[in-house]
């Protein structure tokens, strides 16, 4: 039965649509402690964790639904961007999506062999920027890649507009790509699309028992239910160790 949410409204219940995206904002904000009132009963539901924006911070699970297939559509624009970097000796300022996490910049940083990874979690500005990539030309490169994830202090605008206003001190030439949406389309890896398989397979187990009110995801190898009471207000750190290989892979 497909009711319109009007119809809902009008009687006095919330809209399954709305009810979502109230959940998935609470839990992305750590503030999920119960679940919002429905209208006619209390929802025990069984959540599935998907996003490509850099919640891989929420505690409960060890990888998002379309994360990877993210990370692979943006380490594809990356490739194909560094062959023009290297033919014009340029520097690329690629910008990511993830909002206030660097998961996908880390990421995609560490597996293009970028010379430069900004994330919110560990701040550049603009002059530690172009340290980097002045010191990577000393090296001997012809021409560098940095990645820079939208939430970090400093942005791509922001550095480039402080490249703009240092051109003739910093002797290089660059340019400015956003990914932005592109990361969002296309057509899921294979790791998702299994992800996906196990974690509805292993949510719709759990509706007839009742056992709702929990995150399903994958914990190591395996799918575990991890109650919504320990996942709201706890987050993971994003591992810093992964800039240090990165960088130390680009030298």
């Amino acid at each position: 039965l497909l009711v319109p949410a009007w119809v809902m409204t009008r009687h006095g219940l919330r809209p399954l649509d709305a009810l979502v995206q109230e959940i998935s904002a609470r839990v992305a904000s750590g503030a999920l402690t119960r679940l919002p009132p429905v209208g006619y009963r209390e929802l025990q539901p069984v959540i599935e964790a998907m996003s490509i924006e850099g919640r891989q911070t929420i505690c409960g699970q060890a990888m998002f639904i379309g994360a990877t297939t993210a990370v692979d559509v943006a380490l594809e624009s990356v490739d194909r961007l560094r062959v023009t970097a290297s033919s014009h000796r340029r520097i690329f300022l690629v910008e990511v999506m993830g909002r206030d996490c660097g998961y996908l910049a880390t990421q995609v940083g560490l597996a293009s062999g970028a010379e430069v990874i900004v994330v919110p979690e560990a701040p550049m500005d603009p002059a530690a920027v172009a340290a980097e990539i002045q010191a990577a030309y000393r090296r001997g490169k012809s021409h560098a890649i940095a990645i820079v994830a939208e939430g970090a202090p400093f942005d791509a605008e922001a550095i480039a507009t402080h490249f703009r206003a240092q051109q003739a001190e910093l002797g290089f030439d660059f340019r400015v790509c956003r990914l932005g949406h592109v990361q969002r389309g296309g057509a899921p890896g294979v790791f998702d699309r299994m992800l996906a398989t196990r974690l509805g397979a292993a949510a719709v187990e759990r509706l007839p028992a009742g056992a709702g009110g929990v995150l399903v995801g994958l914990i190591g190898d395996a799918v575990a239910a991890t109650p919504l009471s320990d996942v709201a207000g706890r987050t993971k750190p994003l591992d810093l160790a992964q800039l240090e290989l990165a960088r130390t892979l680009s030298l």
